[in-house]
């Protein structure tokens, strides 16, 4: 390149806010060339990726009419002794029901009774009687001899929006034993109020696996 050439590459360049000579941009240039090129993109590195997972209110209607009906139809003594919790999920119905049924073999709970469709899996989670203080509130009168207790626990799955799977977990505990009380009535079963717990256990399950999507 002749020198008159190389002058001439070296000619004023023009920017918005002053012209430089010689390609010595300088401090300023420099800090207003970042700004233009640089923020966009921490701001895109910084944006949070969605959300997994989602909480639900057991009793919100993801169903249409039909789980409506069936919500209307339970009583008053069954939302008192039965424990729900629910979460929605990005994720197909058949990933979600898959992964806790891992889970729960993982868990090595003692299961049977199994019932499992397109929709929902039905099981019984059999107790002993340590477990009962654990997983239920168990009434001071009449006071009973615990043996065991049994849970029967519901997974119910249907779609929700935005690409989400929503899951209603309910569990029914049943304490078996004797009154200490001869003269109290003998019954083959106690029904036993959840706390929550085995339902609870479920639930962060799928949190944790599906947080991210």
């Amino acid at each position: 390149m002749r020198n008159g050439q190389f002058m001439k590459f070296l000619s004023p360049v023009s920017f918005p806010f002053e012209t430089v000579r010689g390609g010595a941009c300088g401090f300023v240039c420099g800090a207003v060339l970042f700004s233009v090129i640089a923020v966009p993109v921490l701001g895109q590195q910084t944006k949070s990726p969605p959300e997994g997972v989602r909480a639900c209110e057991p009793n919100g209607q993801a169903g249409g009419k039909k789980s409506q009906r069936k919500t209307k139809r339970k009583t008053e003594e069954n939302a008192a002794i039965e424990g729900s919790a629910c979460l929605e999920i990005r994720q197909p119905a058949l990933a979600v029901q898959e992964y806790l049924q891992e889970f729960v073999r993982q868990e090595r709970w003692n299961i049977g009774e199994e019932q499992i469709s397109e929709d929902a899996w039905t099981f019984a989670v059999y107790l002993k009687n340590e477990e009962l203080d654990e997983y239920t509130k168990i009434p001071e009168d009449p006071k009973i001899d615990w043996r065991s207790g049994k849970a029967l626990v519901n997974i119910r799955t249907n779609e929700a929006k935005d690409g989400f799977t929503r899951l209603v977990v309910t569990a029914r505990f049943d304490g078996y034993g004797e009154p200490e009380d001869k003269f109290a009535p003998n019954r083959e079963s106690w029904p036993l109020p959840s706390k929550g717990v085995l339902e609870a256990k479920l639930i962060n399950a799928l949190k944790t696996r599906f947080a991210r999507p």
